[in-house]
């Protein structure tokens, strides 16, 4: 049962991947395979989980490799070696080796519960969604109380976009696993994706309950804060979060966001810089700090960084409508315009591009086309803060969102 698929070895998922895979395999509630081995190669195999555990992949690399050296290994007990091996090469972002060891060991040993569920998700952050949610049945078929293997399933699902199914399979990791914050987080991330932020807000806020560390499930429940405007209580999700996790750039991006929409610009400033620090050469942190800084009427500090934002991404839309913007603050509608064109080229479905050419159809004086583009906006992304104030400028208390 060997498959070979093309591989990338640099995949931004691979350090959670291998501690997602690994902490599932301590966590497994089935039994591991129990063949005879000898005193030599249990020692490695000993040695290679202590490395593996302390974060040393390359030390557990080498342990199991001399531990599979014993020809005497029966088949059981090669394929749990292989599958711990499996491990160490995803942590070191070795995916194909990965994939050849999971292959070999499902040859030896295809009832191994664990090596599918363990394929799978490298399969999933290698983006073979379908292979990977094949994995994960074969999982489920040969342990059907794999919580592990439904909550991954759970994932691969909401890649898929099939949401409700998703729910189904992370109601049943939950109902497995009662105290594990993921599969709640998950449901809350399905819920979330079917435009129902205040279940997944129940969701996440479990989640957050279970474990009070858990750092993704208040970044996961900020988020659906901001869908629903709870503005404040969002920037305290997040900042709990970031103190967890203080070089996470997209936490500061999110954070920002939560405080432009406070009118709160400076804040968002010292968050859209550090943004800047961590991630320098991506453009996300340049807009970011160029949409604040011409909300604060910094006009020239919001022309370098949008400049430089195009610069690292001359395809971004979102760049190109902040600097119309900021042609609009400074007295050059225009420029702004050319600007405008730029972007509904690149992205005509940005709700920031409709609602940067409304404020380009303002200043020109046409307040009706204005007015559309921003219902435009938030048809697109409902209720966006700064299309709804917009409006509210304009006159208009009831969007026509209608399509």
């Amino acid at each position: 049962m060997k498959n070979n698929f093309p591989v990338s070895l640099n995949h931004p998922w691979t350090a959670v991947l291998a501690c997602a895979i690994f902490t599932a395999l301590l966590a497994m509630t089935f039994s591991t395979p129990a063949g005879a081995v000898s005193d030599i190669a249990r020692a490695k195999m000993r040695q290679g989980a202590i490395a593996l555990k302390r974060g040393d992949s390359g030390k557990a690399v080498v342990e199991y490799t001399a531990a599979l050296a014993d020809s005497s290994l029966p088949n059981d007990r090669r394929a749990a070696i292989l599958n711990d091996r499996a491990v160490a090469y995803v942590r070191l972002g070795k995916h194909r080796e990965a994939i050849e060891d999971y292959n070999q060991a499902i040859e030896l040993f295809p009832e191994y519960a664990a090596l599918y569920n363990n394929r799978g998700n490298l399969l999933l952050a290698l983006n073979y969604t379908d292979e990977a949610i094949k994995d994960f049945n074969r999982a489920i078929v040969l342990a059907p109380g794999y919580a592990a293997a439904y909550n991954n399933r759970a994932g691969a699902l909401l890649k898929h976009g099939n949401n409700e199914a998703a729910i189904k399979d992370y109601t049943t990791a939950v109902r497995l696993l009662p105290s594990s914050p993921a599969p709640l987080s998950g449901r809350g991330r399905a819920h979330l994706a079917l435009g129902r932020p205040h279940a997944a807000i129940r969701d996440f806020s479990r989640a957050v309950g279970t474990d009070a560390r858990f750092a993704a499930g208040y970044r996961n429940r900020a988020e659906a804060k901001l869908e629903v405007g709870h503005y404040d209580e969002a920037i305290e999700d997040l900042s709990r979060a970031i103190a967890f996790d203080v070089s996470n750039s997209e936490l500061y991006l999110l954070r920002g966001h939560a405080y432009l929409n406070t009118n709160r610009p400076d804040a968002a400033l010292l968050d859209f810089t550090r943004v800047i620090e961590l991630v320098p050469f991506k453009a996300a942190g340049y807009e970011a700090r160029g949409l604040a800084n011409v909300l604060s009427e910094l006009i020239e500090p919001a022309f370098d960084d949008l400049n430089r934002a195009i610069e690292l991404n001359p395809r971004s839309s979102t760049a190109f409508a902040y600097r119309a913007f900021a042609y609009v603050r400074n007295n050059q509608t225009q420029i702004g315009q050319k600007d405008i064109a730029t972007a509904l080229k690149l992205d005509p479905k940005n709700p920031e591009v409709h609602w940067a050419r409304a404020e380009v159809f303002d200043a020109r004086g046409e307040t009706e086309k204005a007015i559309a583009s921003l219902n435009q906006a938030l048809k697109l992304k409902p209720g966006f803060k700064r299309a709804v104030d917009a409006l509210s400028r304009l006159g208009v208390t009831d969007p026509d969102v209608s399509d």
